[in-house]
């Protein structure tokens, strides 16, 4: 097997179109290889993040072509000279692949990878603009009901964040519209008061970046933690379908 850098176009070709890479690759990245054996195919993509390093996610339809690749010695020092920096495996293949890497598995988190084409129903409740006066008070307020969260307000050019205020102007809710490295809107930071749970603010806050996103594109995505049983029924709800199950955790 050849290590050569792939273009998006490559990769689609060789994914038959995944949506993670429609969507989370740059048009014009060379951050990947792949290879295609008998049994199925397999990818290797470099996708820095603004949160998490640079992690490279490891795409397959078969757990033994992906490490195949991810153990081939010239795959390895292509790693290195990137700086590639944690690994996020499709999940039903993450066993046998984390035995190969020969890392620790409870040092890896479940996550889930959401799109959507279709607009849900307009918000219930009234949704204000947030702009970068807010800035502080979304931070704070995300560190006390959402402390997981990768939203960081205003942190770089392009976000949109949303809100939810209560009669004397408290913030019961939030959520950004920021975008992938693919050029697709993707929905962070959604974050509900913990006292005012289930009262249908952070659907209100969804419904209205969902629809404001795809005004904007064809495609709309979110992720959450796998754990969040909450996030996951209203997502789905609202008409996202879960696309990747990821599992995250150390390259080596």
């Amino acid at each position: 097997m050849t290590v050569a850098a792939l273009t998006k176009g490559d990769l689609l070709a060789l994914a038959g179109g995944h949506p993670v890479i429609e969507c989370e690759v740059d048009a014009s990245s060379t951050r990947s290889v792949g290879l295609r054996s008998r049994t199925g195919w397999a990818a290797l993509v470099l996708r820095p993040t603004r949160t998490h390093g640079t992690p490279v996610d490891l795409l397959g339809d078969d757990a033994a072509t992906i490490v195949s690749l991810l153990t081939d010695p010239p795959t390895a020092r292509w790693l290195d000279d990137h700086g590639a920096s944690g690994a996020t495996i499709t999940r039903p293949h993450a066993p046998e692949v984390i035995t190969a890497l020969g890392t620790d598995p409870a040092a890896y988190t479940d996550w889930e990878w959401l799109v959507t084409t279709r607009p849900p129903a307009p918000p219930a409740r009234a949704v204000e603009d947030l702009n970068e006066t807010c800035r502080e008070e979304i931070t704070s307020f995300l560190a006390k009901h959402s402390p997981r969260s990768d939203g960081r307000p205003f942190a770089w050019p392009g976000q949109l964040w949303l809100g939810v205020r209560d009669p004397r102007g408290q913030l019961l809710g939030v959520g950004c519209r920021d975008w992938s490295l693919g050029g697709y809107p993707k929905l962070t930071g959604i974050a509900t008061a913990s006292a005012r749970r289930g009262e249908g603010i952070g659907r209100s806050v969804t419904a209205a970046l969902t629809r404001h996103a795809l005004d904007e594109s064809s495609m709309c995505t979110i992720e959450h933690y796998s754990d969040n049983v909450v996030a996951a029924r209203l997502y789905r709800d609202m008409g996202f379908d879960q696309a990747v199950e990821w599992r995250s955790g150390p390259l080596r």
